[in-house]
């Protein structure tokens, strides 16, 4: 009692394929997002400093002095909450 098709045996449709990809994309961009909150609430983001005469602002120095500093910008580092990084886990697991 042989059938060319076995109980259980899995084809590949179209509608498969599709899903597959779907579900491929779909965990490209949540490895994306979640290692990008992870990695914004443990490095930061560097974000234009509004007025350039603050004195709590780190700058970047440049390593060659002869850089004309009034292209110069200063920036501060915006670190997000410390839920982001646990959101970005479980996203990432």
């Amino acid at each position: 009692m042989s059938s060319s098709k076995e109980e259980g045996e899995f084809y590949w449709t179209p509608l498969a394929i599709v899903q597959s990809i779907a579900i491929f994309c779909l965990a490209g961009i949540a490895e994306i997002f979640g290692g990008y909150f992870v990695w914004s609430a443990v490095k930061g983001l560097r974000v234009e400093s509004s007025s350039a005469d603050d004195d709590s602002v780190s700058t970047n120095t440049p390593a060659d002095e002869s850089v004309d500093r009034a292209s110069e910008k200063s920036y501060n580092i915006v670190k997000k909450p410390w839920w982001y990084a646990l959101i970005g886990s479980f996203v990432l697991v």
